[in-house]
C-alpha cells in the first residue's frame, strides 16, 4: 500500500489540478491518494527492494512540486482474503507514515 505523504497539502498550495497530475503520474489509485500493487511469487525482500527504490524515484522525480511517499508492505498470502491481505498492508503503511518517507 503505498500512500501520498502530505497530498492534502499538494492540493492546498498547488490546487487539485496539480495533484490530480501527480496522481496520474503515480499509477493506479486504491482510493484517495492511496495506491496498491500486488507481486505474486515475491518474496518480501524483493518487494522491500523495489518499494524502497519506488520510494527514491517518486522523491527525486520531477513533479509539479515535492512529492514523497510512504510504502507499507505485507507478504500475506491473499488466499486468506482480500480484507485481511488490504488491512494488514494498511497497518504496515500507517507505521510507515508515522516515521515519514519509509518502507515498513
Amino acid at each position: 500500500m503505498v500512500d501520498v505523504d502530505h497530498f492534502k497539502d499538494i492540493n492546498d498550495n498547488y490546487g487539485h489540478v496539480a495533484g490530480d497530475s501527480v496522481l496520474k503520474e503515480l499509477g493506479v489509485r486504491w482510493g484517495g491518494d492511496e495506491f496498491s500493487g500486488i507481486f505474486p511469487a515475491t518474496t518480501g525482500e524483493q518487494v522491500q527492494v523495489f518499494a524502497e527504490r519506488l520510494r527514491n524515484l517518486v522523491a527525486t522525480h520531477e513533479f509539479c512540486c515535492k512529492v514523497t511517499i510512504s510504502i507499507g508492505i505485507t507478504t500475506t498470502n491473499i488466499a486468506t482474503g482480500l480484507n485481511q491481505f488490504v488491512k494488514k498492508a494498511d497497518k504496515a503503511l500507517y507505521r510507515a507514515k508515522q516515521i515519514r518517507n519509509s518502507v515498513m
